[in-house]
């Protein structure tokens, strides 16, 4: 929580060299529009960027290979997320209330995408990986923007709740 609350915080250029980003690094840094991230991170803590409300894009880059849990929960102005193929986990509400969110694109290593990932975001569109197992809980509860989800064929479990709330989901 080094930077916890720095309301006045517009943007964040982190040096190469660092190599984690510990949890609620930038939690609540209201405006806080851009971040720059090293080349060679390895690790976003929890709730690194949770309630940074005015950002709106995010690269992260190839060396990650989990997004933790709540890391970007509540950045309400959030429009693009890029992911690196080579990232094999989401956490929880990795990007839940993320209500500015409409479409992601989740790379073909993604195996496991925990509960409520995506919940109460404003998806228009979401594609599931192949080689996904376990849907979670909640994954999507609330995406009442989306129409139509195609499950991929390897999906063994599917949790509670991941459609509730869907209220235009028309096609499964």
């Amino acid at each position: 929580a080094a930077f916890n609350g720095c309301n006045s915080l517009v943007s964040i250029d982190i040096p190469e060299g660092v190599v984690s980003i510990n949890g609620a690094a930038f939690h609540s840094c209201s405006s806080l529009k851009s971040i720059n991230l090293p080349k060679n991170l390895k690790s976003l803590g929890d709730a690194a960027f949770e309630y940074c409300s005015s950002l709106t894009s995010i690269t992260i880059p190839k060396s990650i290979t989990s997004i933790g849990r709540s890391t970007f929960r509540f950045c309400t102005s959030l429009v693009s997320v890029d992911m690196p193929d080579g990232l094999t986990s989401i956490g929880n509400d990795a990007f839940a209330m993320c209500t500015s969110l409409k479409n992601i694109n989740i790379p073909e290593s993604v195996t496991s995408i925990a509960s409520g990932a995506f919940q109460e975001t404003a998806l228009v569109s979401i594609t599931l990986p192949d080689n996904l197992t376990v849907i979670g809980d909640a994954l999507i509860r609330g995406c009442n923007n989306l129409t139509a989800i195609v499950i991929p064929k390897n999906i063994e479990s599917i949790g509670e709740w991941v459609f509730n709330g869907c209220s235009n989901l028309t096609t499964i």
